[in-house]
């Protein structure tokens, strides 16, 4: 399971990652809302730990905008401001679980392994879903960036025959010239797709390479 804390105070940042870490989590720490988007792309994150008195952008812009984008990520608020109207906007900006500070971290564990638990019996029936304005792909397991190119070509794949494109469909797709087009260069750009397809979708969907024709995606998405 991915982390995120999102949080400019560096002792605590240090010492929440710190503990995660320890629990087997993988983590990754940031001190500024901002840099929140240059780990989105293609990366999947299943629960981000949020601070609301961030530099910058602050922690309820950031929850909007992130539940808006990635509907399927947990969000947890830990933050001092503890009245009852502070926590309704909390809620209704998009948090799953509001935490005051300060608290212990077996707190802070506990919330994680309950909304773990939620989001697991959330994303059990989750379809998978393709955003065209967006390039989001969204799946049991998370959602994604794409590229534009990559959104086109899954795009395409739903709307081809047996869901299979030919080589050269693919290419053109993925914005490859006639120049730049060999399989193998073609073989890189699908594999870099397919790692994303599968933090999002895990074993659910594929796109599969059909010998000396092309590619065939192994399922449906909904597009829209």
């Amino acid at each position: 399971m991915h982390i995120v804390i999102v949080e400019d105070h560096d002792a605590l940042r240090e010492m929440t990652a710190t503990v995660l870490r320890e629990k087997g989590y993988f983590v990754t720490d940031l001190a500024y809302a901002e840099d929140v988007d240059s780990i989105l792309d293609g990366a999947r994150i299943d629960i981000i730990v949020i601070d609301l008195n961030l530099p910058g952008e602050d922690g309820l812009s950031l929850t909007k905008r992130l539940r808006k984008a990635h509907p399927l990520v947990g969000i947890i608020m830990m933050t001092g401001r503890d009245t009852p109207k502070d926590m309704t906007v909390g809620y209704e900006s998009g948090a799953d679980i509001y935490l005051i500070k300060p608290l212990a971290p077996e707190t802070l564990l506990s919330a994680i392994g309950s909304l773990q638990r939620r989001l697991h019996g959330r994303t059990q029936n989750q379809p998978i879903t393709l955003s065209q304005s967006e390039n989001q792909l969204n799946g049991p397991k998370g959602s994604v960036t794409l590229q534009e190119a990559e959104t086109k070509l899954l795009t395409a794949c739903m709307r081809a025959p047996n869901y299979e494109l030919e080589y050269g469909q693919a290419a053109n797709l993925l914005g490859m010239n006639d120049e730049e087009y060999n399989k193998k260069t073609l073989e890189v750009r699908v594999v870099r797709l397919r790692k994303k397809i599968k933090n999002a979708a895990g074993d659910k969907l594929d796109i599969r390479a059909v010998r000396l024709k092309g590619y065939k995606l192994t399922n449906s998405i909904e597009i829209f």
